[in-house]
């Protein structure tokens, strides 16, 4: 009996952690994905480009990611949330402007 409460304790404390790499992945993907947002002085209205990041329902190994009209599932634990949060901006948005540096 104590074996199998040594691995539900076990599970658990696997689960909670899970949660808080997940709430962690999600929250920097955002603060991530509005940083680079702001640098785009020359967009005449950014919240048109907003990205965002929430927890997959189905499964709590993914992380659900809605930019524009699209939506996927992405593995937060194997995907780095800054680099995602750039390649997805960057396939929104325009070319910056002359005057906006690169």
């Amino acid at each position: 009996m104590s074996l199998t409460i040594a691995v539900a304790g076990s599970l658990a404390e696997g689960v909670a952690m899970l949660t808080r790499g997940r709430k962690q992945w999600l929250h920097d993907f955002n603060i991530a994905a509005l940083d680079l947002l702001a640098q785009r002085l020359d967009l005449a209205n950014p919240e048109e480009y907003r990205l965002g990041a929430e927890p997959c329902e189905d499964d709590p190994e993914r992380v659900r990611v809605i930019y524009g009209m699209l939506r996927e599932n992405f593995c937060w634990a194997t995907t780095d949330p800054t680099g995602l949060a750039g390649r997805l901006l960057q396939s929104l948005l325009p070319e910056p402007s002359p005057e906006q540096p690169s």
